[in-house]
């Protein structure tokens, strides 16, 4: 019988060819990502040149671009993306509104066209940065759904703008990653938040004290909402889903508030999604009917005794009127499944002061009163921990 010897590579020989592999991927790697950044480099300088001349044309024809609002307006209707960004990572598309010229920005430097690499930066607007002067600026961007400004990382309003008077309904609809940086200034405004929006406020009052009706404040349905250093102030409702409406939100909601203030008859209500609350301040009743919600070293005061003082454990009929009580807070269970999540309500190091001025404990019963609905059906469950 013949016998044939099959013989595999060595472990040198293993190692030789690994090492061939590396040296070999060490050497084109860099080439391949060099020869990507350039040829994105080059896109995108095509790109400031097509875009330049829409902008050129524009102005030919009669009064060309008055803010970046309208620049972004005109090469949306020329087919480009309404987000506007550039290849390469780092590079950013600006506006000069006095040359009327876009630029590519990096590093707070204009790179090019580089004749203007020596101009002032402070008259560069970012196109995906809004600077806001008026109400009219404001309600410009809105224009109802928000629709112009998607693609924007970041509104800043101007400093020392007080007040942003009647700027009505701001809704928030599909409009992605949205910044607001307050500057200290006040919008007096309802403002929504639907789908598809992630919403920043940092410094800013929100203000609709003077609102046509008793719509929240700040009501957001679906996204995400992330607030800090904000003041937030409603005729009934500061800021959640009101009554009557909590049951028309379905979609996915997380919230995430930090050292702010809510202050309306009811400063909080809410019914559905996740919400997380840190050094928070609410003056007014806070109601919750579902939902999961976490608050930690807050404090919450009532407004006033001048309606009915909810017993723990009674029942009621109509839930409404828990959201303006004098008790600081109540937490309804029993609503119907449909319309209210189940969840569970946790307060850590909290302080709890009702309308009569008597601070409560924080045993888990005097502190909050805890009602149902009377006859409900597929009711949902709330409990609720004190640490």
């Amino acid at each position: 019988m013949k016998r044939t010897n099959k013989k595999g590579f060595t472990i040198v020989e293993l190692v030789i060819v690994i090492a061939v592999i590396a040296i070999l991927a060490a050497v084109l790697i860099p080439t391949f990502v060099s020869l990507t950044q350039k040829a994105n480099r080059s896109a995108d300088q095509q790109a400031v040149v097509q875009m330049n001349k829409l902008l050129t044309a524009e102005a030919a024809g009669g009064e060309g671009p008055q803010k970046i609002q309208d620049v972004k307006a005109i090469l949306a209707e020329n087919g480009y993306n309404h987000k506007l960004d550039p290849l390469f990572k780092g590079y950013y598309f600006a506006w000069i509104a006095e040359k009327n010229v876009i630029v590519l920005v990096e590093d707070e430097k204009v790179v090019y066209p580089k004749k203007y690499a020596d101009y002032d930066f402070s008259k560069v607007e970012l196109f995906n940065v809004v600077k806001v002067g008026s109400a009219d600026d404001l309600k410009d961007l809105a224009n109802g759904t928000f629709a112009d400004i998607n693609g924007l990382n970041s509104i800043v309003l101007e400093k020392d703008m007080n007040v942003l008077a009647d700027a009505g309904y701001l809704k928030f609809n599909n409009a992605g990653d949205i910044e607001i940086d307050g500057n200290g200034n006040t919008i007096k405004a309802n403002i929504d938040v639907t789908s598809g929006t992630t919403l920043t406020l940092t410094n800013v009052t929100i203000d609709a004290t003077d609102g046509a009706d008793n719509r929240s404040a700040l009501k957001p349905t679906a996204g995400s909402v992330y607030i800090s250093d904000t003041t937030i102030k409603g005729n009934a409702f500061a800021f959640g889903q009101n009554v009557g409406q909590a049951a028309d939100v379905t979609d996915d909601i997380d919230c995430t508030v930090e050292n702010s203030t809510m202050d309306g008859w009811s400063s909080l209500y809410i019914g559905h999604g996740n919400w997380t609350f840190e050094n928070c301040t609410f003056v007014g009743t806070v109601t919750i009917a579902g939902g999961n919600v976490t608050f930690k070293n807050c404090t919450f005061t009532a407004k006033s005794a001048g309606d009915t003082e909810y017993d723990a454990e009674s029942e009621y009929t109509d839930g409404s009127g828990a959201c303006w009580s004098p008790n600081a807070i109540v937490i309804i269970q029993g609503r119907n499944a449909e319309d209210y999540e189940s969840g569970k309500v946790t307060f850590t190091g909290c302080t709890v002061t009702n309308a009569e001025g008597a601070n409560v404990d924080t045993d888990g019963g005097a502190n909050y009163r805890f009602c149902k609905i009377e006859n409900a059906t597929n009711g949902n469950t709330i409990t609720v921990e004190w640490n």
